[in-house]
């Protein structure tokens, strides 16, 4: 029996009484074996906390909330219309982080073979190498319903003529195909006494050129 009393008696007479107190029993708040295989559903908020908290049973894990970023411009909105579509602030982000909207500079001019595929060009040359050898070899011009006098200005069709009236006349009246990039002369001036006044490159340039200035064998 529980709590137990101890009666001593000792000469003089005298008794002494000693009461011993049952043991302190704590019976834990829950059980944390029963329903363990299904806690999440059957087990209340307080019994995961305490089973958790007191032998590592029935503790959940939090995920933290998913995190969305909004992006300041959607790079893919109008991309095909770009250059006109974007305020400068989208083109500078896009270009930067996703490369897209990014100003390409302007194509440099260069040189064509205004041989390769002559004989197709209308279809196969693309237009800048029309229009490159139009300008440089009078070759590849597109017809146009305008025409020029081939006569006016000859003798100095390298400096006063236009491109176009160049390759019009070199490619219709086979005049003016020298290359611009050969020097030029104005060979009406000091004509009378050429052969005094002109150089020998202006001689030589005038004489094939306008047929003016040759020497007389």
């Amino acid at each position: 029996p529980c709590p137990t009393t101890t009666t001593t008696t000792t000469p003089c007479p005298t008794t002494t009484t000693t009461t011993t107190p049952c043991p302190t029993t704590t019976t834990p708040p829950f059980d944390c074996e029963a329903a363990l295989n299904n806690w999440e559903a059957a087990w209340s908020g307080e019994k995961k906390t305490w089973c958790c908290l007191h032998h590592g049973k029935g503790c959940t894990t939090t995920q933290p909330p998913t995190t969305t970023i909004s992006l300041p411009f959607d790079c893919e909105v109008a991309l095909n219309n770009f250059q006109f579509a974007w305020p400068s602030s989208k083109k500078v982000w896009c270009c930067s982080n996703e490369r897209r909207g990014c100003a390409t500079p302007a194509p440099v001019m260069e040189s064509f073979e205004c041989e390769v595929a002559y004989d197709n060009w209308q279809a196969g040359w693309s237009e800048e190498k029309k229009t490159w050898c139009c300008q440089n070899h009078q070759k590849g011009c597109v017809e146009t319903l305008e025409t020029f006098d081939c006569d006016e200005g000859y003798t100095s069709w390298a400096t006063r003529w236009s491109q176009p009236k160049q390759a019009w006349c070199c490619k219709s009246m086979g005049r003016a195909c020298g290359h611009s990039v050969q020097p030029s002369y104005d060979c009406e001036t000091d004509f009378d006494d050429w052969a005094h006044r002109w150089t020998l490159d202006k001689k030589a340039w005038c004489c094939q050129t306008v047929g003016r200035g040759c020497a007389l064998h």
